[in-house]
């Protein structure tokens, strides 16, 4: 019996903490090249198109088949959509000339070496020399039979001085660490 409630202490058994599944969650790719003026004067005229379209107009590169979109992609000029991901394409020399943002279910399908290996074979003979480097990744975990608390947050290892905690109605629901600029 427990004095402080006079209930039965009950032993429980210990939970089973059990990995369902892990990985890349997103995978943001930067490229820089020097792209022609010619495919850049192509970009711009169709993203007037689509302007005036109130919509994408297709755009082939090769044997891909892209949407320009009539916005822009943050601070890129130019969107490209696929069924892949968007491709923010500049022409400002302060910025990498491409960004390319996976769709999450093409990055899970492909995996990450497959989703570089696509941005290089549709981008490299557009640019000829291609230099490709990760600008992000988020990577999760789920867990079966963990409760995380607040305090959890110390046992991540991690270089980010922000550790944000995120709670709904008092319940954990999960955590954030580092901040982006």
């Amino acid at each position: 019996m427990d004095a402080r409630t006079r209930a039965p202490v009950v032993a429980r058994s210990p939970v089973t903490v059990r990995e369902v599944a892990f990985g890349v969650d997103a995978f943001y790719l930067s490229g820089r090249c020097s792209l022609p003026l010619a495919f850049w004067e192509q970009l711009t005229k169709s993203k007037a198109a689509a302007i005036d379209n109130e919509g994408p107009v297709p755009f082939e590169l090769g044997e891909v088949t892209f949407g320009v979109a009539p916005m822009g992609f943050g601070r890129y000029a130019i969107r490209l959509e696929h069924q892949a991901g968007y491709v923010g394409v500049t022409d400002s020399s302060k910025l990498p000339t491409l960004r390319f943002q996976p769709r999450a279910e093409f990055l899970h399908a492909i995996g990450v070496p497959g989703t570089v290996q696509w941005f290089r074979r549709v981008f490299t003979p557009l640019a000829g020399e291609l230099t490709v480097s990760v600008s992000r990744v988020d990577l999760f975990a789920d867990w079966q039979g963990w409760q995380p608390t607040a305090e959890d947050r110390f046992g991540f290892l991690s270089q980010a001085k922000l550790r944000d905690t995120h709670e709904d109605d008092n319940r954990l629901t999960g955590f954030s660490f580092g901040r982006r600029r």
